[in-house]
């Protein structure tokens, strides 16, 4: 997790690029580092660098916006990642009928092909960019974004936005 990744930090066992100045804060804005450990809420506020610093010392990337899509639609090219169905609170956390993130998971029948959650709604995904150190777009839409504006165009839209 996120909080896992800062108290590695702190403790002096995680890197992060040399590129990013020593006296950075690499807590997100509004961060309880209380409440992240104790639910599976997605980390919120995360900028590209520590996104990737975090990934890094977990062993894991961060991926672009094409690595998403594909895990969202897979191979059948999906409608949603959950199938032909419109988006609803059976799918996915979207249209502000919740009133903010919900714990990664909370809505199994939106999983995608591959079995990753959440790929439309509760959040936006970080993607990298491929340009320049810090240089990232979102995927997915938010817990915010419209049901009916929570497709598969949404997500490559604010992909293509940056």
């Amino acid at each position: 997790t996120y909080a896992e990744f800062l108290a590695a930090r702190a403790a002096g066992q995680a890197r992060v690029d040399s590129r990013i100045p020593e006296d950075k804060d690499h807590k997100p804005s509004g961060w309880d580092p209380e409440r992240s450990k104790e639910s599976l809420l997605p980390a919120t506020g995360v900028d590209v660098q520590d996104a990737v610093a975090c990934a890094t010392w977990q062993g894991l990337v961060v991926a672009d916006a094409d690595t998403l899509r594909a895990a969202a639609w897979g191979p059948l090219h999906l409608d949603f990642p959950w199938g032909g169905d419109r988006p609803s609170l059976v799918f996915a956390n979207a249209g502000a009928e919740l009133e903010g993130p919900t714990p990664v998971g909370s809505f199994p029948g939106g999983r995608a092909p591959c079995g990753a959650h959440d790929l439309l709604g509760n959040v936006a995904e970080l993607t990298l960019s491929g340009r320049a150190l810090g240089s990232s777009a979102p995927f997915g839409g938010s817990f915010a974004t419209p049901s009916e504006e929570l497709t598969p165009k949404t997500a490559e839209a604010l992909a293509l936005e940056d």
